[in-house]
Parts: structure tokens; C-alpha cells; sequence
């Protein structure tokens, strides 16, 4: 009796110690994460908003399964990375997913000081964008490429005034 009463406390910090409750991504991939005790369930899709059941999801220490529609997922838990595979038909996929930290998710890193000056027209047509440590540094680049790149949009995503294409 003392030796089952043992194995369930074991177990249950195994999986306390285990909780994947968050956000997950890689590749792909956006895990959208609840575990209760041993049970997994939440969303999985290309991005956040297309997501789709997760279904029938186990935690059995460090190992994970469950499947989304057709496709079943088999994994171990390393930390803040998940890592294993996907299933579809007979093709096995490899799969390596990262914890979303509460930062990540908070969206990007916001400056303290932001200097933004019109370009002399002898400086030319070309630009130049450069990121150090801590700063970000462009010269000769128009507003609305400055946007593309700041919101990974693209060029017909964008509509303002003329000048957004040409002004440096």
C-alpha cells in the first residue's frame, strides 16, 4: 500500500512539474495550451487565427500525444522546448516547438527614444537599415518600407498618402 501511495505522489509531481498550460510555436506551428493533471487540451493552427481542436491529449511524464483532425502528434517535453513528431497518413514529420515567454507574448520591445528625421535628396537612392544591440539605425528609407519590415506586411497592405513611397 505504501509503495502505491508513493507511486501516485510521484507521479502527481511528474506531472505538476510538467505543465505546458501557454503558448507554444515553431515552425508552422501556434499551440494555444490547458493541461489538467494528466489531461491536454487547447487549439493548434498555422497562426492565431486559424486554430483548430486539440484532441485527445495525454501527458504521461515528459511524453505528449494527441492529435488535431487526422494528424497525431508524439512528443517529449524538454524544458521549454517540446520535440518529436507529427503523423499524417504515413508521413512522420519531425517537430520542435518553443514556450512563448510572457515577453514574446507581450508583443515587441518598445524604444525609449525614437528620432525620425526627413533625408537630404543629395544622400541618393539608396538606403540603409542596420540593428546593434539596442538600436536601430536607417538612413534613405521611406516610411512605408520602414512599416513592411517593423509589421512584416506587405507592399498592397499599405495605403496613405503618396508620400509614404517617396520621402526618405
Amino acid at each position: 500500500m505504501r509503495k502505491l501511495i508513493l507511486g501516485l505522489i510521484l507521479c502527481g509531481l511528474a506531472i505538476a512539474e510538467t505543465d505546458l498550460t501557454g503558448k507554444w510555436t515553431g515552425g508552422p506551428f501556434h499551440l494555444n495550451l490547458k493541461q489538467n493533471g494528466n489531461k491536454l487540451t487547447g487549439t493548434a493552427g498555422p497562426g492565431d487565427s486559424e486554430q483548430y481542436p486539440l484532441l485527445d491529449g495525454v501527458i504521461d511524464g515528459d511524453h505528449v500525444t494527441f492529435h488535431v483532425g487526422t494528424i497525431q502528434f508524439d512528443l517529449k517535453v524538454e524544458g521549454a522546448t517540446i520535440k518529436g513528431e507529427m503523423k499524417a497518413d504515413t508521413q512522420a514529420i519531425p517537430v520542435i516547438l518553443q514556450r512563448v515567454d510572457a515577453q514574446q507574448a507581450a508583443g515587441p520591445p518598445l524604444f525609449e527614444v525614437a528620432s525620425i528625421k526627413p533625408s537630404p535628396s543629395e544622400e541618393g537612392r539608396g538606403s540603409n537599415m542596420r540593428l546593434d544591440p539596442g538600436r536601430l539605425t536607417c538612413s534613405g528609407v521611406t516610411l512605408k518600407r520602414l512599416l513592411m519590415r517593423a509589421y512584416n506586411l506587405r507592399d498592397y497592405q499599405i495605403s496613405g498618402p503618396e508620400w509614404l513611397d517617396s520621402e526618405r
